[in-house]
């Protein structure tokens, strides 16, 4: 599959590189790309779409309504009668049925090899976790050229007679949500770090009873939920006034997020921050942390009941689990990868002589039995003292901030911890207008003395106090522009591409660690026509105590 959001160059090398045939596209705006590629497309029949709006004019015999499609089907059953049944009866287990493209944070993404037996065992892991019933509604938040979100809801809903439900538009997910209220899903990450934020910037913008019912309410549920992460049973009085928060504040954070009638809801793609999975659970909202890959999914996953908040849970049925000697999580099962696409090498550096699938992540098992995900082991950094740490894990606890959209944190091979960060332009712009800070772009306002001020206060009062000592951190900038996907600095999952990043900022990263306290930076910002400006700003260096 194919991000929609996809470059016509991305979009060229997944073409290229499959060797496809025939491309589906959804609507004007996609076909509109493939159009554009049109000459260097040789191998491609027909480009086959299903929503024709804008397109009644397009008189290129290249395309195909799905209807019609449909139609040349129809007729070709009814000239040949069997044909349909002898292409299902013919296929076997271990032909390939699929391709999935990694996030490719590293380089050129790798075309994934998914057979008939490999996702239907993957599917039936799913169902084993979290059964859905016939009716039950699910949810795809996320396009289907990601795997997870294929395993967690398309194939159970097939097994299950369950109804896979898809947002009208990306912008009407939040409504589509609500209206639904579905009971068993998949929730990547990022949704829910953009959740959190939302609440808690409404709370912010709130009448004085409804702060003051959330400011009350919101540390029970939150002491409760620790009491639970430590198997303690809370008293008589705490139940409650949970009871209380309950009716007066939890439900309807519930219904608002959409969330009322959720059984169990799965989520993975990257590491939670504890505090936004504890927040969740705090109200009420059944959140399960499970791991897995493009390559092999799911590898590990918790059950109803499992209580941490930093365990991925344990083995998914029929699937093996060791650490290896360097710290390294290995996996195998029947719902992995028959290997890379045309890529051998990359393939036996993947799956060795043993079947052992190599993750690449660093983890363990702890007391408990339950897998416990560290970092990538690539990504691990080591400061100049030899203390190691997790960049994602710091990362993770700023991105809990409804001020910050994306971070990076630094400090491999240098004296202390720094971190470049990107604000969360709707969140501050909201805080912005309610403080009578005046602004007029991104980058204005990331460099306000005020927003500097906020973002310090976000950093000493809620991050550093729960990192260790030597993996606070001692200094921060702002970025002048948003870390993006389409400049290649993110993935199109929104993974970052910390070695790119690392390059095009190299500039901020010099001045963080060059004893500076400001420092004047040139970037492009790149428009949605596909313009592009150069641009300059002088960024601030803010040491921390």
């Amino acid at each position: 599959g194919v991000y929609p959001g996809s470059h016509p160059d991305e979009l060229q090398f997944i073409i290229d590189h499959s060797e496809a045939t025939f491309i589906v596209a959804e609507d004007q705006e996609q076909v509109d790309k493939v159009l554009e590629l049109k000459e260097s497309l040789p191998r491609i029949v027909r480009v086959i779409y299903w929503d024709p709006k804008g397109l009644w004019n397009y008189d290129d015999p290249w395309l195909l309504d799905f209807e019609d499609l449909m139609d040349l089907g129809r007729a070709h059953e009814k000239a040949h009668p069997d044909d349909f049944d002898r292409v299902v009866e013919a296929c076997r287990g271990d032909d390939l049925a699929a391709l999935y493209y990694t996030s490719g944070t590293t380089g050129r993404p790798k075309g994934v090899m998914w057979t008939h037996q490999g996702l239907m065992s993957a599917g039936e892991n799913i169902k084993d976790v979290v059964p859905p019933r016939k009716g039950d509604d699910l949810f795809c938040l996320a396009p289907l050229s990601w795997i997870p979100e294929v395993i967690m809801n398309l194939l159970p809903s097939m097994m299950s007679g369950a109804v896979v439900n898809f947002p009208e538009e990306p912008e009407t997910v939040p409504q589509d949500l609500r209206e639904i209220g579905y009971q068993i899903g998949f929730i990547g990450i990022q949704a829910i770090q953009a959740q959190i934020s939302e609440v808690q910037v409404k709370i912010q913008g709130a009448g004085r009873l409804k702060r003051l019912t959330y400011d009350l309410f919101t540390p029970i549920a939150l002491k409760i939920n620790a009491m639970r992460e430590k198997h303690e049973s809370p008293s008589a009085w705490s139940r409650f006034l949970y009871f209380l928060g309950y009716w007066a504040l939890y439900r309807h954070l519930q219904d608002n997020l959409g969330y009322k009638r959720a059984r169990a809801l799965l989520t993975g793609g990257s590491a939670l921050a504890p505090d936004a999975f504890r927040y969740f659970r705090s109200i009420g909202i059944p959140l399960l942390n499970a791991y897995g890959l493009t390559e092999m999914n799911p590898i590990s996953s918790q059950r109803p009941g499992m209580v941490s908040v930093e365990s991925a849970g344990i083995a998914a049925e029929g699937t093996e689990l060791r650490i290896s000697d360097s710290g390294e999580v290995l996996a195998r099962g029947p719902h992995m990868t028959a290997g890379y696409y045309k890529n051998p090498e990359a393939t036996a550096e993947l799956i060795d002589h043993e079947g052992w699938l190599h993750t690449g992540d660093a983890g363990f098992i702890n007391e408990e039995g339950e897998l416990v995900i560290i970092d990538r082991v690539k990504d691990l950094m080591t400061l100049i003292d030899g203390q190691v740490f997790s960049p994602m894990y710091i990362e993770n606890k700023l991105k809990f901030s409804p001020y910050i959209r994306e971070a990076v944190a630094l400090g491999n091979g240098r004296e202390f911890v720094a971190a470049l960060v990107s604000i969360d332009f709707m969140s501050l712009g909201k805080w912005a207008e309610d403080n009578q800070v005046v602004y007029t772009t991104f980058t204005d306002l990331s460099q306000k003395a005020e927003v500097y001020e906020l973002i310090q206060s976000e950093i000493v009062g809620r991050v550093n106090p729960d990192l260790p000592p030597e993996s606070r951190i001692r200094k921060f900038t702002l970025l002048a522009k948003e870390l993006d996907a389409d400049d290649a600095e993110l993935t199109r999952t929104r993974k970052l591409r910390r070695g790119f990043v690392g390059e095009r900022y190299k500039e901020y990263i010099d001045a963080l660690y060059g004893g500076l306290t400001e420092h004047t930076v040139s970037f492009t910002v790149k428009y949605q026509d596909g313009r592009e400006a150069s641009m300059k700003s002088q960024v601030r260096i803010v040491t921390l105590d």
